[in-house]
């Protein structure tokens, strides 16, 4: 059984690149959800049968379940951090 694309994203609010690149899966009309690291505490996980490919993100807007991913795109730009060596 083939299962449709379903790409998940996880990235952060500010990655202004990552918004091209959703614009380019929307043009494609693939389903994708994108998950901003700083939402992370809005959404609760719940593993039916204690099994991980039951595993389900959901909160009151939305609720994937792992089995539905098909491929995953992580992006964490940040800005380098000044090293504490003299």
């Amino acid at each position: 059984m083939k299962l449709d694309p379903f790409i998940l994203i996880v990235t952060n609010k500010r990655d202004i690149t990552v918004d091209f690149v959703v614009l380019e899966i929307q043009k494609r009309g693939l389903r994708y959800f994108r998950l901003n690291t700083e939402d992370i505490t809005k959404y609760k996980i719940r593993m039916e049968d204690g099994d991980p490919r039951n595993l389900i993100l959901f909160s009151e807007e939305t609720c994937i379940s792992i089995s539905q991913i098909t491929s995953a795109y992580y992006r964490r730009p940040a800005f380098p951090l000044p090293s504490l060596r003299a």
